[in-house]
């Protein structure tokens, strides 16, 4: 009997302690693309990156219309210039096709590039205000919105650091 009592004691003091520590943690979750599409230093990169992508669509359609162009002006002379030189004209337009179909992946390469570099500009500039608010709220970890599957709302961090982020800009 005073054994099953010690043990009962043991049992309820470790499922005691095991509670107290549970309590201590303390997580939140923040959602970082409804921060970056709507903190002030967020939508300043995404105004910057699509007047980057609307200047080199419209160099790149510019060119599209040259090369139409010329092959519409090349397909109307079809009958009035020798073979030889249609020939070579041709080869000219798909060499040209061919430049601007490099240029035009190079525009997405660079662009996405571009994106790459602002967002990682971005995150390390918000860290240390999410780091900075984590210790004055001893929260132990932050995750981002998008790899929770469930959680309760109450965690969620995401008002308080747009009004730290968008007062600070």
């Amino acid at each position: 009997m005073n054994q099953s009592k010690k043990i009962l004691f043991i049992i309820f003091f470790v499922f005691l302690n095991f509670k107290f520590a549970i309590a201590e943690e303390k997580i939140a979750f923040i959602n970082l693309d409804l921060v970056f599409q709507n903190s002030k230093e967020g939508k300043n990169i995404v105004q910057k990156l699509e007047e980057f992508k609307k200047k080199k669509l419209t160099s790149l359609k510019l060119k599209e219309n040259e090369i139409l162009k010329n092959e519409k002006t090349l397909l109307s002379q079809k009958n009035i210039l020798s073979k030889e030189e249609f020939d070579m004209k041709v080869k000219d337009i798909k060499n040209e096709i061919a430049l601007f179909n490099d240029n035009k992946k190079n525009f997405s390469i660079e662009f996405e590039a571009k994106r790459n570099e602002e967002l990682n500009l971005f995150m390390k500039s918000i860290r240390p205000i999410i780091e900075n608010y984590i210790k004055k709220n001893s929260i132990s970890m932050v995750f981002n919105q998008k790899n929770l599957f469930i959680a309760d709302k109450k965690h969620d961090i995401t008002k308080d650091i747009l009004k730290i982020l968008n007062k600070d800009s």
